[in-house]
């Protein structure tokens, strides 16, 4: 069974990642972290065991696991990822993986000297919206498709993401937000 921890507790890791955990039988949460003490509370209704650290750099230091899994503002993906890769650990993290060319290929590197795994989520590969346009397009009804283009656009953040204090209208945190992804 392998061990994990998620960094950041917010609306994404909570409606995504969680419970994408749960239905894992060879992988367990076993601790978190976020600065929020506010987000214990739903981390724990999932896994009522695992620990709960107030930082990151805290979990990274005080846990034994295999893997963790990043769920926090753009800004923190780099320093995150070189941390854990430092501590041979795989990682899971949302996108987008960094916010400039630059700061990828010293983490590739890590990886390699590590021999550990680094993934990108994408949270729209299992969109309702795509799965039913894959199935379309699997039955034939859109007939061959030559070409594809896909644009999201919008006028304020995603709905999910209401909270008071929203990083992604922050450019600090957010690093250029859904242009980024």
């Amino acid at each position: 069974m392998l061990r994990g921890a998620l960094l950041g507790v917010g609306n994404v890791a909570v409606k995504g990642h969680v419970p994408g955990w749960l239905n894992r039988r060879d992988a367990a949460l076993v601790a978190a972290a976020d600065a929020r003490p506010d987000h214990r509370e739903a981390f724990h209704a999932a896994f009522p065991r695992a620990r709960w650290h107030e930082s990151a750099e805290q979990l990274l230091a005080d846990e034994t696991l295999d893997f963790v899994d990043i769920a926090t503002p753009p800004s923190s993906h780099a320093p995150l990822i070189r941390a854990a890769l430092g501590r041979s650990l795989h990682v899971l993290c949302e996108k987008p993986l960094v916010l400039s060319p630059e700061e990828l290929p010293p983490l590739v590197s890590l990886c390699r000297e590590k021999g550990v795994a680094l993934v990108t989520v994408h949270n729209w590969k299992h969109a309702p919206a795509l799965a039913q346009l894959t199935a379309l397009v699997r039955q034939g009804t859109v007939g061959q498709v030559r070409r594809c283009r896909w644009e999201t656009l919008r006028t304020q953040p995603a709905v999910a993401a209401g909270d008071a204090g929203n990083w992604r209208v922050d450019p600090t945190q957010s690093g250029g937000g859904i242009l980024m992804d």
